[in-house]
């Protein structure tokens, strides 16, 4: 049996990108695929589809001519070489004799690469393989930092088979790791969000991401105190950045890309849980406007004295309603009918009753208008009147709010303007 073609568990990347220097200046440009089958017509479900596909439009692998890529077929050095070189602009040592490549010496070839353009030469060993006695001693160091890359998972029931000759899909499938290995790299990736147009070209390639790159222990808590979020384009290489506190780096919620200073250009939103409880409570939103040449300049969102907005709030024990007036001239009614209000006696508050607005707990952005949400209250924060809804515009480098509404909160009825 040729054990090449019996794949139960290949050589795959896990997601963990890693950030830093480029792997290589050359330029990278996208080509057509072979015209009658888009890519190759070999790849359909195979587990180094993703990978090959990338590294067509990188033009890394020619498809211009071939119809089938052959996955599982052994790898030749010499293609190896090719790929590679195309990727870091040159060659790997090879460490056998021959024209096919064992499974350890790849390892050894792509960390050997990604060591010397990345960094990051930690200890490591292949315990974690049944068969690690088996593989070369001067490669179990490579296997092991690959694998705790999730680069590597092994060949099914815990074995690597080292001696098994590399193929196309697995190669493949380590050099578009070379590729990802860069995002993070000095630091962790705490969020991510990828195939977004930051560069204004029109294509969803970049990559944006909250990296952390400093913890700090307080008791049995470590935490990050320093990170930044970076924008990276479609090969990994850091394009901008912006620095970032513990509150922003901690607990991230979602990165929201979209252009919300309507100049046409993409900008972002990033929210981040400042409790740590799970989403629920105050929320930290901080907006990054696009310049030229793709830097990001951050504009603050304006707060407002909300109590002061609201200028006069009133009960009405027959009604068993709030009735709260805005400067604007609007009015709300809220009728109290969930459990919350059960055995609710408003003398008990200070008076005059006054509607509080809490920090937002959750941001969108609908029609490229940039809103949050407020839990708005009297007397108690879980006496929650409604939900208070600011949307944003861009002015001189900031957001003003120019418009905002009421939303019905639970237990409660909301009429109004």
């Amino acid at each position: 049996m040729n054990n090449n073609f019996k794949k139960t568990t290949a050589l795959v990347t896990a997601g963990l990108m890693l950030v830093g220097l480029p792997l290589t200046t050359l330029a990278v440009s996208p080509r057509t695929a072979y015209a009658g089958n888009p890519v190759y017509s070999d790849l359909q479900g195979h587990y180094s589809e993703v990978a090959v596909k990338r590294l067509v439009e990188l033009g890394v692998i020619d498809a211009t001519s071939a119809r089938y890529f052959n996955p599982d077929q052994p790898m030749e050095r010499t293609e190896f070489n090719k790929w590679q070189r195309s990727i870091i602009g040159s060659d790997p040592t090879p460490q056998t004799n021959g024209n096919l490549i064992p499974r350890w010496e790849a390892a050894l070839l792509v960390d050997n690469a990604r060591s010397g353009a990345l960094g990051g030469n930690e200890g490591a060993n292949a315990n974690m393989f049944v068969d690690h006695e088996q593989i070369p001693q001067q490669a179990r160091v490579a296997v092991g930092r690959l694998f705790n890359r999730g680069v590597i998972v092994g060949e099914g029931y815990g074995y690597f088979r080292p001696e098994w000759k590399l193929t196309r899909g697995e190669a493949a499938v380590m050099l578009n790791a070379l590729l990802n290995l860069k995002i993070g790299k000095d630091g962790s990736i705490v969020l991510r969000k990828d195939n977004v147009d930051l560069n204004h070209d029109g294509q969803a390639a970049e990559t944006v991401a909250i990296i952390g790159t400093h913890k700090v222990s307080t008791g049995d808590t470590t935490v990050y105190d320093k990170g930044y979020l970076g924008i990276f384009d479609q090969k990994g290489t850091l394009q901008s950045r912006v620095e970032l506190g513990a509150g922003d780096i901690n607990s991230p919620l979602q990165i929201l890309v979209a252009d919300v200073s309507g100049d046409g250009k993409n900008d972002i939103v990033t929210e981040s849980d400042l409790h740590g409880n799970g989403g629920a409570g105050a929320h930290s939103v901080r907006a990054f406007v696009q310049q030229d040449k793709g830097a990001f300049v951050e504009a603050p969102l304006q707060t407002l004295d909300w109590s002061t907005k609201f200028s006069s709030v009133s009960f009405d024990k027959v009604a068993n309603a709030w009735t709260v007036k805005a400067t604007d001239g609007r009015t709300w009614t809220v009728g109290l009918s969930g459990p919350q209000w059960k055995d609710f006696d408003p003398s008990i508050y200070p008076q005059p009753h006054q509607v509080q607005v809490d920090p937002p707990f959750a941001v969108a952005v609908d029609n490229g208008k940039l809103s949050t949400r407020h839990y708005s209250w009297t007397g108690s924060s879980p006496a929650v009147l409604f939900y208070l809804v600011p949307t944003y515009k861009y002015v001189n480098g900031q957001f003003v709010i120019d418009s905002y509404r009421a939303e019905q909160a639970p237990g409660t009825l909301l009429q109004g303007k």
